[in-house]
């Protein structure tokens, strides 16, 4: 990892910035940048899936 920030990264973080670009890490769980949960349709106050009245 330490040569790869030393050799690699310092270009790559100066071709973000020439070309605007963001750089984005992720890792093996999957989480995405452009995650969004969704609307739900329960009532106000009150969770999906909830039985009571």
């Amino acid at each position: 990892m330490e040569k790869w920030q030393a050799d690699k990264f310092p270009a790559l973080k100066a071709e973000a910035k020439r070309t605007g670009a963001a750089i984005y890490f992720t890792d093996e769980a999957s989480v995405r940048s452009d995650f969004h949960a969704g609307t739900t349709w329960a009532s106000d106050g009150r969770r999906p899936g909830d039985d009571t009245v």
